[in-house]
């Protein structure tokens, strides 16, 4: 019984609500934690080349402190897991859209 219980705490936790609400945590706590005002005036005087914002953020990230590292790190992976769910959602849609079609003809 106690698989049973643990597949559903895991089935609940995978769901795509859970994958945004944990990025939108992690996106407040990192505004509470970082002056955006500040990190968006540096990173306008950085340039405006892809080449010099990419140098920017990476040395932004690199001398912040360990704290916000971690939420960003965070934020980073429910965004990715929150976009792969809705991607397999459109592919599995389109396919079955496909099928529909395919059928009806």
């Amino acid at each position: 019984m106690r698989r049973v219980y643990a597949l559903y705490a895991v089935r609940k936790l995978t769901h795509p609500r859970v994958y945004v609400i944990g990025f939108a945590a992690a996106l407040f706590v990192l505004a509470l934690s970082v002056s955006i005002k500040d990190v968006i005036a540096n990173a306008l005087s950085a340039g405006t080349s892809p080449d010099a914002l990419l140098r920017f953020a990476g040395a932004a990230v690199v001398s912040t402190e360990i704290f916000v590292q971690i939420f960003l790190v965070a934020a980073a992976v429910f965004l990715i897991l929150a976009l792969r769910d809705v991607c397999m959602y459109c592919v599995t849609t389109t396919s079955v859209l496909l099928k529909k079609q395919a059928h009806r003809s």
